[in-house]
Formats: C-alpha cells, sequence, structure tokens
C-alpha cells in the first residue's frame, strides 16, 4: 500500500491518498451540490474520527455534503468534483473512504542470547 501514505494527520492514523494531496487546501470539493475547501474537507474529517470514531464520519458527510450516501463512500465511492486553482477546471471523479487494519508485531528483545531450546539441543547432540 505505498501507494497510499502521503502528508497527512500528525499521528498517521488516517490518510489521504496521493490523488486527494495533489489538491491546495484552498482548492473546492463539491458533492452533490455541497462545496467545502480541500483544506476544511480534510480538518473536519480527521477530527471527526479523532474525537468520535468511524459512526461519526457518517454523520459528518450527511452535514457536510448534503444529498449523498455516506455507505455508498465506503462500497463504490460517490461523484464529486474538485475545482482546483492549479490544475484546468473541474476534475471530475469519485470520492471513497477505504478502511485498513493493521497488525503491527512487537520487535524481538535484542538481550535474548540463548534460545529456550537451546538446552534441549545441546542434551540431543551429546
Amino acid at each position: 500500500m505505498n501507494n497510499i501514505k502521503q502528508t497527512n494527520t500528525d499521528d498517521d492514523f488516517l490518510y489521504f491518498n496521493e490523488h486527494l494531496n495533489k489538491y491546495d487546501a484552498k482548492d473546492v470539493l463539491s458533492t452533490n451540490n455541497s462545496i467545502i475547501t480541500i483544506g476544511e474537507f480534510k480538518k473536519n474529517v480527521t477530527e471527526t474520527f479523532r474525537r468520535n470514531g468511524m459512526g461519526s464520519i457518517g454523520q459528518f458527510l450527511s452535514n457536510t455534503c448534503k444529498g449523498l450516501n455516506p455507505s455508498k463512500w465506503l462500497i463504490e465511492g460517490d461523484e464529486c468534483e474538485i475545482l482546483s486553482a492549479n490544475h484546468l477546471g473541474w476534475q471530475k471523479g469519485k470520492i471513497k473512504i477505504k478502511m485498513t487494519l493493521e497488525f503491527i508485531p512487537d520487535k524481538p528483545e535484542e538481550n535474548i542470547s540463548e534460545s529456550p531450546l537451546d538446552s534441549i539441543r545441546q542434551e540431543i547432540t551429546e
């Protein structure tokens, strides 16, 4: 998933993909007759998720982007457009929420010089 991690939140728990990160904070996101700057959208999604978890994202989307179906954002994505000062005109596309569940194993202890099986191995070789 090396194409997802980009410039993101302080504690790296929420990532915005490279397509969303290429836009400036002052660029505009339009979904179903609702308009919000990219900066405000990212900030509000991050703060909402940090405070209330995944369940609150649907409510935030319903309030912020009137007329769209939040569950559609999790399944197939929803139609939107982004207007950027650095690009020509409106860029049409879809906006979608993806979740990743991670397992991060503990690092092995470095001070262990002897394996618990070493005594058994020694008995077998004798």
